[in-house]
Protein backbone atom coordinates (compact mmCIF):
# COMPACT_ATOMS: atom_id res chain seq x y z
CA UNK A 1 0.00 0.00 0.00
CA UNK A 2 1.36 3.42 -0.98
CA UNK A 3 0.94 6.22 1.55
CA UNK A 4 1.07 9.99 0.95
CA UNK A 5 0.92 11.95 -2.26
CA UNK A 6 2.91 11.08 -5.32
CA UNK A 7 6.22 12.89 -5.75
CA UNK A 8 6.89 14.93 -8.84
CA UNK A 9 10.38 15.98 -9.88
CA UNK A 10 10.62 19.76 -10.21
CA UNK A 11 13.62 21.70 -11.51
CA UNK A 12 14.97 24.33 -9.11
CA UNK A 13 17.11 27.27 -10.20
CA UNK A 14 19.39 29.49 -8.15
CA UNK A 15 20.02 33.03 -9.41
CA UNK A 16 23.69 33.87 -9.02
CA UNK A 17 23.66 37.21 -10.83
CA UNK A 18 22.85 39.10 -13.99
CA UNK A 19 24.84 38.28 -17.10
CA UNK A 20 27.71 40.72 -17.50
CA UNK A 21 26.88 41.01 -21.19
CA UNK A 22 23.60 42.63 -20.15
CA UNK A 23 24.85 44.60 -17.16
CA UNK A 24 27.56 46.26 -19.21
CA UNK A 25 25.61 46.33 -22.45
CA UNK A 26 26.11 50.06 -22.88
CA UNK A 27 29.84 49.44 -23.37
CA UNK A 28 29.32 47.35 -26.51
CA UNK A 29 31.24 48.66 -29.48
CA UNK A 30 28.20 49.01 -31.72
CA UNK A 31 26.53 51.37 -29.27
CA UNK A 32 29.36 53.83 -29.76
CA UNK A 33 28.54 54.20 -33.44
CA UNK A 34 24.73 54.37 -33.24
CA UNK A 35 23.15 57.79 -33.48
CA UNK A 36 21.82 59.22 -30.23
CA UNK A 37 18.12 59.96 -30.76
CA UNK A 38 15.25 60.98 -28.53
CA UNK A 39 16.90 61.92 -25.23
CA UNK A 40 18.44 65.28 -26.08
CA UNK A 41 16.45 67.09 -23.37
CA UNK A 42 17.75 64.81 -20.61
CA UNK A 43 21.28 64.97 -22.02
CA UNK A 44 21.12 68.76 -22.16
CA UNK A 45 20.10 68.82 -18.48
CA UNK A 46 23.26 66.91 -17.55
CA UNK A 47 25.43 69.14 -19.74
CA UNK A 48 23.95 72.22 -18.05
CA UNK A 49 25.08 70.88 -14.67
CA UNK A 50 28.62 70.60 -15.97
CA UNK A 51 28.60 74.20 -17.19
CA UNK A 52 27.60 75.55 -13.77
CA UNK A 53 31.26 75.58 -12.62
CA UNK A 54 30.26 74.15 -9.23
CA UNK A 55 29.51 70.76 -7.70
CA UNK A 56 26.22 69.23 -8.86
CA UNK A 57 24.22 66.01 -8.59
CA UNK A 58 21.67 64.25 -10.77
CA UNK A 59 19.69 61.01 -10.73
CA UNK A 60 18.60 59.26 -13.93
CA UNK A 61 15.93 56.62 -13.34
CA UNK A 62 13.57 54.48 -15.37
CA UNK A 63 12.79 50.87 -16.15
CA UNK A 64 15.42 48.49 -17.51
CA UNK A 65 16.42 49.08 -21.14
CA UNK A 66 14.91 52.55 -21.40
CA UNK A 67 18.26 54.22 -22.13
CA UNK A 68 19.66 55.42 -18.79
CA UNK A 69 23.18 54.13 -19.37
CA UNK A 70 23.23 55.42 -22.95
CA UNK A 71 22.43 58.95 -21.75
CA UNK A 72 25.27 58.72 -19.24
CA UNK A 73 27.58 57.32 -21.94
CA UNK A 74 26.84 60.27 -24.24
CA UNK A 75 27.26 62.72 -21.37
CA UNK A 76 30.70 61.32 -20.57
CA UNK A 77 31.72 61.68 -24.21
CA UNK A 78 30.78 65.36 -24.16
CA UNK A 79 32.67 66.15 -20.95
CA UNK A 80 35.83 64.20 -21.73
CA UNK A 81 38.06 67.03 -20.47
CA UNK A 82 37.72 65.97 -16.82
CA UNK A 83 38.43 62.91 -14.70
CA UNK A 84 35.83 60.15 -14.77
CA UNK A 85 35.03 57.77 -11.92
CA UNK A 86 32.60 54.97 -12.75
CA UNK A 87 31.04 52.65 -10.15
CA UNK A 88 28.90 49.71 -11.24
CA UNK A 89 26.59 48.05 -8.72
CA UNK A 90 25.70 44.41 -9.26
CA UNK A 91 22.95 42.30 -7.69
CA UNK A 92 25.37 39.65 -6.44
CA UNK A 93 27.35 42.24 -4.47
CA UNK A 94 24.42 43.85 -2.67
CA UNK A 95 25.67 42.46 0.65
CA UNK A 96 29.36 43.32 0.09
CA UNK A 97 30.03 46.59 1.90
CA UNK A 98 31.54 49.35 -0.26
CA UNK A 99 32.12 46.92 -3.14
CA UNK A 100 31.49 49.43 -5.99
CA UNK A 101 33.45 52.16 -4.19
CA UNK A 102 36.46 49.94 -3.55
CA UNK A 103 36.45 48.87 -7.21
CA UNK A 104 36.62 52.51 -8.33
CA UNK A 105 39.53 53.11 -5.97
CA UNK A 106 41.35 50.04 -7.29
CA UNK A 107 40.85 51.20 -10.87
CA UNK A 108 41.95 54.80 -10.22
CA UNK A 109 45.24 53.70 -8.66
CA UNK A 110 45.71 50.52 -10.76
CA UNK A 111 45.93 48.47 -7.57
CA UNK A 112 44.92 45.15 -9.10
CA UNK A 113 47.71 45.45 -11.67
CA UNK A 114 50.29 46.27 -9.01
CA UNK A 115 52.14 44.16 -6.51
CA UNK A 116 51.41 44.59 -2.81
CA UNK A 117 54.33 46.94 -2.11
CA UNK A 118 53.72 49.04 -5.22
CA UNK A 119 50.02 49.41 -4.41
CA UNK A 120 50.79 50.57 -0.88
CA UNK A 121 53.43 52.97 -2.18
CA UNK A 122 50.89 54.60 -4.54
CA UNK A 123 48.33 55.03 -1.78
CA UNK A 124 50.91 56.34 0.68
CA UNK A 125 52.19 58.85 -1.87
CA UNK A 126 48.67 60.19 -2.50
CA UNK A 127 47.96 60.47 1.23
CA UNK A 128 51.02 62.67 1.83
CA UNK A 129 49.19 65.62 0.24
CA UNK A 130 46.68 65.81 3.09
CA UNK A 131 47.28 66.48 6.78
CA UNK A 132 43.94 65.56 8.37
CA UNK A 133 44.58 61.85 8.94
CA UNK A 134 48.05 60.42 9.51
CA UNK A 135 49.05 57.74 7.01
CA UNK A 136 49.97 55.52 9.98
CA UNK A 137 46.23 55.44 10.74
CA UNK A 138 44.69 55.72 7.27
CA UNK A 139 46.88 53.17 5.53
CA UNK A 140 46.23 50.23 7.89
CA UNK A 141 42.47 50.82 7.61
CA UNK A 142 42.70 50.99 3.81
CA UNK A 143 44.82 47.85 3.61
CA UNK A 144 42.23 45.94 5.64
CA UNK A 145 39.55 46.80 3.06
CA UNK A 146 41.78 46.34 0.03
CA UNK A 147 43.20 43.03 1.24
CA UNK A 148 46.77 44.36 1.16
CA UNK A 149 49.54 43.27 3.53
CA UNK A 150 50.84 46.09 5.74
CA UNK A 151 54.55 46.97 5.54
CA UNK A 152 56.64 45.92 8.53
CA UNK A 153 57.00 49.53 9.70
CA UNK A 154 53.22 49.92 10.11
CA UNK A 155 51.09 48.61 12.97
CA UNK A 156 47.44 47.59 12.95
CA UNK A 157 45.01 50.24 14.12
CA UNK A 158 42.40 49.74 16.83
CA UNK A 159 39.68 52.41 16.89
CA UNK A 160 36.06 52.58 18.07
CA UNK A 161 33.73 51.48 15.21
CA UNK A 162 32.36 55.00 14.61
CA UNK A 163 35.83 56.55 14.42
CA UNK A 164 37.04 53.70 12.19
CA UNK A 165 34.21 54.35 9.74
CA UNK A 166 34.77 58.12 9.76
CA UNK A 167 38.46 57.63 9.05
CA UNK A 168 37.73 55.16 6.26
CA UNK A 169 35.13 57.42 4.63
CA UNK A 170 37.38 60.48 4.80
CA UNK A 171 40.37 58.60 3.38
CA UNK A 172 38.46 56.98 0.52
CA UNK A 173 36.72 60.25 -0.39
CA UNK A 174 40.04 62.06 -0.42
CA UNK A 175 41.70 59.42 -2.60
CA UNK A 176 38.81 59.37 -5.08
CA UNK A 177 39.06 63.10 -5.78
CA UNK A 178 42.79 63.48 -5.30
CA UNK A 179 44.46 64.62 -8.53
CA UNK A 180 48.09 64.49 -9.53
CA UNK A 181 49.65 67.46 -11.33
CA UNK A 182 49.70 65.41 -14.54
CA UNK A 183 45.96 64.67 -14.37
CA UNK A 184 43.15 66.69 -15.86
CA UNK A 185 42.12 69.34 -13.35
CA UNK A 186 38.70 70.37 -14.63
CA UNK A 187 36.87 68.53 -11.87
CA UNK A 188 35.56 64.99 -11.81
CA UNK A 189 32.45 63.20 -13.04
CA UNK A 190 31.41 60.38 -10.71
CA UNK A 191 28.97 57.94 -12.34
CA UNK A 192 27.18 55.50 -10.03
CA UNK A 193 25.36 52.92 -12.17
CA UNK A 194 22.38 50.89 -10.86
CA UNK A 195 22.31 52.43 -7.41
CA UNK A 196 19.22 50.32 -6.60
CA UNK A 197 21.69 47.41 -6.14
CA UNK A 198 24.09 49.36 -3.93
CA UNK A 199 24.85 47.96 -0.49
CA UNK A 200 23.78 50.05 2.55
CA UNK A 201 27.36 51.06 3.42
CA UNK A 202 27.93 52.40 -0.10
CA UNK A 203 24.74 54.47 0.20
CA UNK A 204 25.98 55.80 3.53
CA UNK A 205 29.34 56.64 1.97
CA UNK A 206 27.72 58.47 -0.97
CA UNK A 207 25.69 60.51 1.51
CA UNK A 208 28.91 61.42 3.31
CA UNK A 209 30.74 62.14 0.06
CA UNK A 210 28.15 64.56 -1.31
CA UNK A 211 28.37 66.63 1.88
CA UNK A 212 32.15 66.59 2.09
CA UNK A 213 34.60 69.30 1.04
CA UNK A 214 36.27 66.77 -1.26
CA UNK A 215 33.16 66.98 -3.44
CA UNK A 216 31.83 70.46 -2.73
CA UNK A 217 34.94 72.60 -3.10
CA UNK A 218 35.62 71.69 -6.75
CA UNK A 219 33.55 71.36 -9.90
CA UNK A 220 32.54 67.74 -9.36
CA UNK A 221 29.41 66.08 -10.71
CA UNK A 222 27.75 62.99 -9.26
CA UNK A 223 25.28 61.15 -11.53
CA UNK A 224 23.48 58.01 -10.39
CA UNK A 225 21.26 55.70 -12.44
CA UNK A 226 18.55 53.40 -11.15
CA UNK A 227 15.37 51.54 -12.00
CA UNK A 228 13.81 53.27 -9.00
CA UNK A 229 13.64 56.68 -7.38
CA UNK A 230 16.70 57.86 -5.49
CA UNK A 231 17.29 55.90 -2.24
CA UNK A 232 15.69 57.61 0.75
CA UNK A 233 18.99 58.41 2.55
CA UNK A 234 20.08 60.41 -0.52
CA UNK A 235 16.76 62.11 -1.26
CA UNK A 236 17.84 65.46 0.17
CA UNK A 237 21.26 65.41 -1.52
CA UNK A 238 20.44 64.57 -5.17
Amino acid sequence: MKLGTESIETALYFIVGEQLSEVFGFFRAYNRHNNFIGREKELHTLETLFLKKESSTAHVYGEAGIGKSRIVFEFRNRVSNCNHLVAQCLLENVHNALHPIINVLKHKYSLDASGNDDAISRLKCALTDQDIVKDTIALPILCAWLNLTLPDDFNSVILPPKEWKQTLFYTVAYLLFHQEVSELNDGSVFIFEDIHWADPTSIEFISYLLSSNHFLLSRNIFVSTSRKLIPEPLATKI
